[in-house]
């Protein structure tokens, strides 16, 4: 399991993809919506 955690780690840290430098960049935006709600839109409808 220890094993299995680190090697998603490692890779997480050294992917230099397109996909990875968007996900990378929404971080911060990502994280503050979350805990905050500031930039949420309302509700979706199910």
């Amino acid at each position: 399991m220890t094993l299995g955690f680190l090697g998603i780690w490692l890779f997480s840290i050294t992917d230099n993809s397109a996909r990875a430098r968007i996900d990378r960049d929404g971080y911060l935006a990502q994280e503050v919506r979350s805990e905050t709600g500031i930039g949420a839109a309302a509700a979706s409808e199910h």
